[in-house]
């Protein structure tokens, strides 16, 4: 942890966090009461623990310096995070993209810009319809973004982002990892797309990546090997030393993350009609079986609620 902390991208990102965990801890200035900082607070906390910070501003450091003009640089999914900020504060021509407007107008009201001393263009809208031209970009971050989205919102989001990138600009990503689910070995395999807002698997996150062929340079190697093997023991073992290490009372957590580095490939065609379908198919099942999950509930609640009701007025 100590030797990540020191690589010398890390530590000048990290330094931004500090920034953003100090504003929310004093809520100084008063805006940094707003509740989704003060949930990013912590939550950067444990990415730093995942590593994830570290691998995109290692692996964006070596793409700058590669480069010998400033870079044009898309954030999707951004929030309040200041990935964003921090490259624009390296000379770059910086983009955040996010859906919810909530987070956007906070950070624009309040010019956050100004707080981390960054030139950061924000805009509001869906990942699966980005309103740029194609070949915009020389870089695109997504930041533990897609287990947020339905299943086929990710191959959709992915094949747009492929789209405003220049051929071989690349994407840093990371999303959040879990075991296999354990199964009886009669059973049929768990289905190849995620249920909404549930981090990747095995099976899943190698079923997206087989998907991206056709719009980056990816196989299978890029996929962890022991991501196959992870048990849900170690990953309790895990985040059980790291709380106890920080000494702090959040609930251990029960994901870790992986980061890959695509680059596009030279020419990218849009995606097939079929399979375009296909993915608005699969996120609207997934959805729908979530509403009822909740129907359910609600029916059920509201069954206890009469009783406990009508028990009173007797």
């Amino acid at each position: 942890m100590e030797d990540l902390e020191n690589l010398p991208a890390t530590r000048d990102f990290y330094s931004l966090l500090e920034k953003l965990r100090t504003a929310a801890l004093t809520q100084t200035p008063s805006w940094a009461s707003y509740l989704t900082f003060q949930d990013y607070a912590h939550i950067c906390f444990w990415a730093i623990r995942k590593h994830e910070y570290s691998f995109i501003a290692e692996a964006f450091s070596t793409i700058q310096a590669e480069a010998n003009a400033p870079l044009r640089v898309l954030d999707v999914g951004s929030g309040v995070v200041p990935m964003c900020n921090w490259i624009s504060q390296l000379g770059h021509d910086v983009i955040a993209f996010d859906p919810i407007r909530e987070d956007v107008e906070f950070l624009v009201k309040n010019d956050l810009n100004t707080f981390y001393d960054s030139q950061v263009k924000y805009y509001v809208g869906r990942s699966e319809h980005l309103p740029f031209p194609d070949a915009t970009f020389d870089v695109v971050t997504c930041v533990s973004v897609l287990e947020h989205m339905t299943p086929g919102s990710d191959l959709l989001s992915l094949w747009e982002i492929a789209r405003v990138l220049k051929p071989n600009g690349h994407l840093l990503m990371t999303f959040d990892v879990v075991p296999p689910e354990p199964r009886d070995p009669a059973e049929k395999p768990s289905d190849l797309y995620r249920q909404v807002a549930e981090p990747f698997t095995m099976r899943t996150a190698s079923y997206l990546t087989t998907q991206l062929a056709n719009v980056f340079e990816v196989s299978e190697a890029d996929l962890p090997a022991e991501l196959k093997f992870l048990t849900w023991d170690e990953v309790a073992t895990l985040w059980s030393a790291v709380q106890q290490h920080d000494e702090r009372q959040e609930p251990v957590r029960y994901y870790l993350a992986m980061g890959s580095i695509l680059r596009r490939k030279p020419a990218v065609k849009p995606l097939e009609q079929e399979r375009l379908i296909l993915a608005y198919v699969h996120g609207e099942l997934a959805l729908e079986k979530r509403a009822r999950f909740y129907e359910f509930h609600a029916t059920e609640r509201l069954k206890q609620l009469t009783k406990l009701v009508r028990g009173i007025r007797k």
